[in-house]
């Protein structure tokens, strides 16, 4: 079964327009704010942020989990990534 979803800013239709090079790309990415160690999490998000490094133009962390899952939605991140 698929599922067709349509999202809306100020009542618009939000279109996807694919981008045909990584490099014209902007990737997130995100780690959890928990208080206590998890082992090896470090190790992984230094890899998973070193490997968007050498694949996009932009590699940033925009802060608050929603705020980047609604830049995703408006079309303003092309990428996210989260390690746990």
């Amino acid at each position: 079964m698929m599922l067709d979803f349509q999202a809306y800013l100020n009542n618009t239709l939000i279109k996807i327009l694919p981008k045909p090079y990584s490099r014209f790309m902007l990737a997130t990415f995100e780690h959890p704010s928990s208080q206590e160690k998890i082992s090896g999490l470090n190790e992984r998000i230094g890899k998973s942020v070193k490997s968007l490094l050498d694949q996009f133009a932009i590699v940033r962390n925009y802060g608050p989990h929603g705020l980047q899952l609604a830049s995703i939605a408006a079309g303003r991140i092309d990428i996210f990534v989260r390690k746990d």
